[in-house]
């Protein structure tokens, strides 16, 4: 719609242009909300089955992890 067909219009047409254009804005917010945790879910779950793939193929190859002393109380509870 052009800017002349805009000013044309009467105030109760813009007032349900707005309306609508408020609705499709809170859409649009809901949907990047749930795509948003979707994709904090599938960043979650790639890393910990890369951690399990990359700590599988170290014991197949060096044997079994050991973290040492230096690694957080969390890596030694996992063994």
């Amino acid at each position: 719609m052009t800017d002349k067909e805009l000013k044309k219009l009467k105030r109760v047409e813009l007032l349900e242009i707005l309306v609508e254009l408020r609705k499709k804005l809170d859409e649009a917010d809901e949907e990047n909300k749930r795509l948003r945790e979707e994709l904090a879910q599938t960043r979650e779950g790639l890393a910990a089955s890369t951690e399990k793939m990359v700590r599988r193929l170290y014991e197949e190859r060096f044997g079994p992890f050991d973290p040492g002393p230096e690694a957080p109380a969390e890596e030694k509870a996992d063994e």
